[in-house]
């Protein structure tokens, strides 16, 4: 029977009933919803690519992005070897609310969302008992990623949820990410008003 079809029983009393019963605990059980971070905007601009971009949403209005002439720290090797290979990014993000916050006890938390992209960190507000909804509205700008071609073609942006702990680690309540390459190949460079579903560690599906 699918769930669609109407519950139909032949005879009645506690009979009936007691069947009724049976069929409706054999029916699967709906988990809760899922945990989801919402991002206003997110983008990531390189050099030769609209270096006067506009951001629509957001309170960056243009970015330019020009080659770097530092060398890599660990190569050994001039820096003009590199000038024409390593390219600064400006990446950025605005954070905007999370809703169906699941925590080890099921209980209200103080969450707050750390992001990381190739070496930089950024840090929100922490706020205090929530659990359906929390809002942060909250943009941060990293102007200054410098990544080499093939870098950049591997490079994230992680968002990570997690809720506060005053004596032990604090729990994470999922994490969510973001390809520059497929934040860079999207129209005018930018991922906007998207609700990211938040996974485990380890997990490849939503939690």
């Amino acid at each position: 029977m699918s769930p669609a079809e109407p519950l139909c029983l032949e005879g009645a009393g506690e009979e009936a009933l007691r069947q009724r019963r049976a069929l409706l605990l054999s029916r699967p059980r709906r988990g809760p919803p899922p945990c989801r971070l919402r991002i206003n905007v997110a983008y990531a601009l390189k050099n030769a690519e609209n270096a006067r971009n506009r951001v629509y949403g957001h309170r960056v209005v243009f970015a330019f992005c020009r080659l770097s002439s530092a060398a890599s720290p660990c190569s050994g090797f001039p820096a003009h070897a590199y000038a024409a290979a390593m390219q600064k990014y400006v990446v950025g993000f605005e954070i905007a609310d999370a809703r169906n916050l699941t925590t080890e006890d099921s209980q209200p938390c103080d969450p707050f969302v750390v992001v990381e992209c190739c070496g930089k960190r950024y840090q929100t507000d922490t706020k205090e008992g929530k659990a359906m909804f929390v809002s942060w509205n909250e943009d941060n700008i990293w102007p200054d990623v410098e990544l080499y071609p093939e870098e950049f073609e591997s490079a994230y942006i992680e968002f990570t949820v997690y809720a506060r702990n005053w004596f032990t680690r604090n729990y994470q309540i999922g994490k969510a990410s973001l390809q520059l390459k497929s934040v860079n190949a999207r129209t005018g460079h930018v991922y906007m008003k998207k609700s990211l579903p938040l996974r485990k560690e380890g997990e490849t599906a939503a939690t």
